[in-house]
């Protein structure tokens, strides 16, 4: 695809480049969201929209020194200005933010533990071949 919409501050590099880019870009937007969740504002804010799409491009993401070394990695992992070095579902699944001690998943899924934060926010992630359920807990 190469059609240009999308928020401006969750347009992927590779849609304010005008090349062709594919659902690579959900997850993008996917890290803007957390992102947007943790620190209630976009990685790439500005007052001026016209500054966020150079912020994008450079890709420098602030902040991260204040967030879990897990959350760090699915963070950087999704805001990968190339999108070919961007988070998949595949790395989204294998990684450690979701099955890290002391909180696992399967035991809040499954009522043997509690879970620790104050509400658990969940999105659908779709793939032409997959799908998952996800949750955040912030």
């Amino acid at each position: 695809t190469r059609t240009f919409c999308g928020t401006t501050e969750y347009i992927a590099s590779e849609i304010y480049q005008r090349v062709r880019y594919n659902f690579s870009v959900d997850y993008w937007s996917l890290g803007v969201m957390i992102y947007e969740m943790r620190f209630m504002k976009t990685p790439f804010y500005h007052v001026d929209e016209r500054e966020i799409r150079p912020r994008v491009l450079e890709g420098k993401v602030k902040h991260l020194d204040e967030v879990s070394k897990e959350l760090r990695k699915v963070l950087i992992g999704l805001l990968q200005v190339n999108p070919t070095e961007r988070f998949g579902l595949e790395q989204l699944v294998s990684d450690q933010f979701y099955s890290s001690s002391p909180y696992s998943l399967d035991e809040i899924e499954q009522g043997i533990s509690q879970c620790p934060f104050g509400r658990i926010v969940s999105f659908f992630i779709f793939t032409q071949i997959n799908s998952i359920f996800l949750h955040f807990f912030f």
